[in-house]
């Protein structure tokens, strides 16, 4: 998924609900990805070259989204499948018009900057660690312009990606299957926000609140801002 942010929660509630399957086909070959790390700058260019096809050339079909916006989060309490976040994508790049009205324009430009990336094991797949590896972005930032020359600019914040191999993924149509292929299956956005809420959860249990979470070999590792600005150029 893109990030957090108004123009972002707007299009997950106001794109048409019918479009691509969730195991629909991928509509063309996935970029080459021989790493995680790889993966993740392939997506960053995808989203760049405004490019939905790539964007979904490399989400698996069971991929899941995960957000602390909560206008987001109240609408989709399990996650974002792949189906709606190739939607949402697709309104961002290409716009929504409903009943002839344009609900959101379509991006002139998408800026992705990923920073402080550091890869591990996934503690989901402990026993395959060749198959499942986890990346934590230290700084995941998106810039977008419309055509109106309004800016929405996400401040970065720590993006964590859980990621499969392509001989051990649950593909959709069209990607490969090799070994030297790396998909997406799952996004969790600002996780240090999210632990931050779940630790403010009141419940029964005695355990200590967990603490934010931080990507070790990023510099500069204070936390980051939460906020998301719009702005007009000019």
């Amino acid at each position: 998924m893109l990030g957090t942010g108004f123009v972002l929660a707007m299009l997950a509630l106001v794109v048409p609900t019918a479009g691509v399957p969730s195991r629909g086909p991928a509509i063309a070959p996935a970029p080459a990805t021989d790493g995680p790390a790889a993966a993740l700058q392939a997506l960053g260019r995808a989203y760049s070259d405004r490019s939905l096809e790539d964007v979904g050339a490399l989400l698996t079909g069971d991929f899941q989204f995960h957000t602390t916006d909560a206008r987001m989060a109240s609408h989709f309490p399990d996650g974002i499948a792949r189906d709606r976040e190739l939607q949402v994508v697709s309104g961002l790049i290409h716009g929504v018009t409903r009943d002839g009205e344009v609900v959101m324009p379509a991006a002139d430009s998408i800026k992705v900057t990923l920073d402080g990336l550091t890869e591990g094991p996934d503690p989901e797949h402990p026993d395959s660690t060749g198959h499942y590896r986890l990346v934590a972005v230290r700084r995941f930032r998106f810039d977008i312009r419309l055509p109106d020359d309004r800016t929405f600019e996400s401040t970065s914040a720590l993006h964590v990606f859980h990621l499969v191999r392509g001989d051990a993924a649950v593909r959709v149509p069209g990607q490969p299957g090799n070994a030297n292929r790396w998909y997406i299956r799952r996004w969790l956005e600002d996780v240090d926000a999210l632990v931050v809420a779940l630790g403010n959860v009141e419940g029964d249990c005695d355990r200590p609140r967990p603490q934010p979470v931080r990507a070790d070999s990023a510099e500069g590792g204070g936390p980051p801002p939460k906020s998301f600005r719009l702005n007009r150029r000019g």
